[in-house]
């Protein structure tokens, strides 16, 4: 299915995988800081209303007078729905000078966003409903996995890997095969617009500087015997160089499913040696 997919449509997952984060973030602060009476009619209400002007404006897609009524009485029904009586009709708006209902505002605005996007992509990129929605959520998880890092702090997650070490075992080696196999994905769109050697280059360029940053976090310093740097040169060949190359080589001529199977019978030639 994603054998087609171009580097715009693969930008275009990626984006709605943003957006898609940034709603959960603050809708889930909206949630922690204010009543749910006011921050759901707040985001779902305002969502509809902003869906109409990007469907107009970026969709050519304006509806009929009914069309407009049903939105009308779609988001009226929203915003009533979890009001505490015919009293309370006024609290929502009166509490946007709190920041808990101008965050589900935002989260409303990113709702509308992506549903837009999405509607786009799905034409543009040509990937069946479920696919596009499983790239999505992958891309949801990978941009709110570092704010969950840096709004929690070390010790808050040691206690939950403690408390359920099997889980996070399972769930790590399955985030790992999913990423995994995903930059299989990535280097056949990516080679229909750059050829291999330059690609192999700039992803192990960036991977570098991505480590580098990492050891600099961590204050690692480099290794400072000749053994030790022979070594990771050799390693840096072998593990580096003639596979990738052999890899993103391969994806010019086989799919992208394909190369990720044939490179997984690794474990077979290492049980072997």
């Amino acid at each position: 299915y994603t054998r087609n997919l171009t580097p715009f449509g693969l930008g275009i997952l990626i984006l709605s995988g943003l957006l898609d984060a940034a709603y959960f973030a603050s809708m889930s602060q909206a949630y922690a800081l204010t009543d749910l009476s006011v921050a759901y009619p707040l985001a779902r209400g305002l969502a509809p209303l902003l869906l109409v002007v990007w469907a107009i404006l970026f969709l050519g897609e304006a509806p009929t007078v009914f069309g407009f009524a049903g939105i009308g009485l779609i988001v009226a029904g929203l915003y009533t729905v979890n009001l505490r009586g015919p009293d309370g009709w006024k609290k929502p708006l009166q509490s946007l000078k709190d920041r808990g209902p101008r965050l589900a505002l935002l989260a409303g605005l990113f709702i509308s966003l992506y549903t837009a996007l999405d509607k786009y992509g799905l034409k543009t990129t040509g990937l069946p409903p479920l696919t596009y929605t499983y790239w999505t959520v992958f891309f949801t998880a990978v941009w709110l996995t570092p704010l969950i890092l840096r709004n929690h702090s070390r010790q808050t997650i040691r206690e939950e890997r403690r408390a359920d070490r099997w889980l996070l075992i399972f769930a790590g080696l399955a985030t790992l095969g999913a990423i995994w196999g995903a930059s299989y994905l990535f280097i056949k769109v990516s080679v229909a617009e750059i050829p291999p050697f330059t690609l192999v280059a700039g992803r192990t360029l960036i991977a570098a500087l991505a480590l580098f940053v990492a050891m600099q976090a961590r204050r690692e310093t480099f290794p400072r015997t000749r053994r030790v740097w022979l070594t990771l040169v050799a390693m840096g060949i072998f593990n580096g160089v003639i596979p990738y190359t052999a890899i993103t080589w391969g994806e010019t001529h086989i799919t992208s499913a394909l190369a990720a199977i044939l490179t997984a019978t690794m474990a077979l030639f290492t049980v072997i040696l």
